[in-house]
């Protein structure tokens, strides 16, 4: 499917805190020692991937509003938590 199919172009830019600047995540340091890396997350795509997916899921089920923009903006799901919570949680016995 061509970019402009959809009608629109999702972007996000993933890192968060900075620390992706240059492309080096591993290049910025923590005060006292050590580096500053939160997640691998922030240049994979899933950020526009998730908005991509909301955006069509309220388009095809009708008008998009302003509330729902901020919904999007404030959305925290990881996308490989469906894969890894079941694990974790039956590891700790949760």
């Amino acid at each position: 499917m061509s970019l402009w199919a959809t009608g629109f172009l999702s972007w996000m830019h993933c890192g968060k805190t900075g620390v992706t600047l240059q492309n080096n995540p591993l290049g910025t340091a923590r005060p006292g020692g050590g580096i500053y890396y939160l997640s691998y997350e922030y240049n994979l795509g899933t950020c526009a991937q998730r908005i991509t997916e909301l955006l069509h899921e309220k388009l095809n089920s009708g008008k998009l509003s302003f509330a729902d923009m901020q919904k999007i903006q404030a959305d925290t799901l990881l996308e490989d938590a469906p894969f890894f919570v079941p694990y974790i949680t039956g590891v700790a016995g949760l």
